[in-house]
């Protein structure tokens, strides 16, 4: 009898941590939700070195830059022109830059998984895939708001 109890006490105690579990992931349903104002860091590449998400379909992100580490550059991704988002589903964020049947155009992909940001860059030219990169990005406690901006 004892036995069952302690089976029964078990059952319980795990479906109450998967409900519990569930209710966290349910939380938020897309990338910009989930990663809504947090601050990644990169290592330097023309996307910047710190972008912060932001849950807004016009303007996603932020990027902050730098050339010296005195002072950081900043700009929306709404100032970048034909931006069009794909997919924003849980963990992935994919975005195509340029206009569709263009002869350049880029297909973004920010992918989080176990902790980290990874960002693919697809370049294509009349259709062909001609470049490809994968960066990595870490989440960063820095207060952006610290930051000298530059003039």
């Amino acid at each position: 009898m004892k036995k069952i109890g302690i089976i029964l006490f078990v059952l319980f105690m795990t479906l109450v941590s998967c409900s519990k579990d569930d209710d966290e992931n349910d939380s938020c349903q897309t990338f910009l939700a989930c990663q809504n104002e947090t601050v990644w860091e990169n290592v330097p590449s023309y996307i910047g070195d710190f972008l912060k998400f932001q849950n807004n379909l016009n303007n996603p992100w932020v990027t902050y830059y730098t050339y010296d580490e005195q002072c950081y550059y900043f700009y929306n991704l709404i100032d970048q022109a034909n931006i069009t988002i794909i997919e924003n589903s849980k963990n992935i964020l994919k975005y195509r830059t340029g206009y569709e049947g263009g002869q350049y155009r880029g297909i973004h992909t920010f992918t989080y998984l176990n902790g980290e940001i990874i960002f693919k860059d697809e370049f294509y030219e009349n259709d062909i895939l001609t470049d490809t990169s994968i960066y990595t990005l870490k989440k960063s406690d820095l207060n952006l708001s610290s930051l000298t901006i530059c003039d």
